[in-house]
């Protein structure tokens, strides 16, 4: 999207809604139609990319190999999965997102 076509679109923000209407010819619609979709896909790139960094480093903080914490308790970890959640909602049952699944409690 050029900067002066974003530029326009930001014109109207604070346009008065009852007295204009917004005017784009289908070409500067389609050029904006395609940098949100671009967007989109670098968005999808790196939630991916950060999902599987999440999923390695709790793996190997899992193991022992690095000797023992809480994970879910990081900043890190915290700000990750706050991310992720942000992009499109909580999903606490995978383990990725969200809060970490709880243990089975024992059946006696």
């Amino acid at each position: 999207m050029t900067p002066e076509l974003l530029t326009r679109l930001r014109s109207w923000l604070s346009a008065d809604e009852n007295n204009y209407e917004c005017r784009l010819s289908v070409n500067e619609v389609r050029e904006i139609v395609e940098a949100l979709e671009a967007k989109d896909a670098d968005i999808m790139r790196l939630s991916t990319a950060l999902e599987r960094l999440i999923t390695r480093y709790v793996g190997l903080v899992e193991s022992g190999d690095c000797g023992f914490w809480d994970v879910e308790t990081e900043p890190a970890m915290i700000e990750a999965r706050a991310a992720l959640d942000a992009l499109d909602g909580p999903t606490a049952g995978n383990g990725i997102r969200g809060e970490k699944p709880q243990e089975p409690e024992a059946s006696t």
